[in-house]
């Protein structure tokens, strides 16, 4: 069985997101076994530090593009708000998703 391994940050957020990229996975390639890989990044380990206050886009991805490149993870799922327009070179934008309807709220 052929496996792929998705790297996501440890967020609620990043994780949810990277489940909805797991499940549309395996509806298309159900002979696919998926791992998550969760890896801490630098815009984490600075959360709630002065440094954070500096929002560099790269703090939140800049691991994750590292372990693709170094092919210990086959693709990573970040929230398009985290990518920055130059993303690392050997990377890829590869898909989105639909957007969900914005009028979706809790009050």
């Amino acid at each position: 069985m052929k496996k792929l391994i998705i790297g996501t940050r440890g967020s609620l957020l990043a994780k949810t997101q990277t489940g909805l990229v797991a499940d549309a996975l395996k509806r298309v390639a159900p002979d696919v076994a998926i791992e998550l890989k969760e890896i801490k990044t630098r815009g984490d380990k600075k959360q709630g530090t002065p440094e954070a206050s500096k929002g560099d886009k790269k703090d939140w991805i800049f691991e994750l593009e590292q372990e693709v490149l170094a092919e210990t993870i086959d693709i990573a799922v970040h929230s398009g708000k985290d990518i920055p327009s130059d993303y690392e070179r050997g990377t890829s934008l590869i898909s989105v998703f639909r957007r969900e309807d914005p009028r979706d709220v809790f009050i």
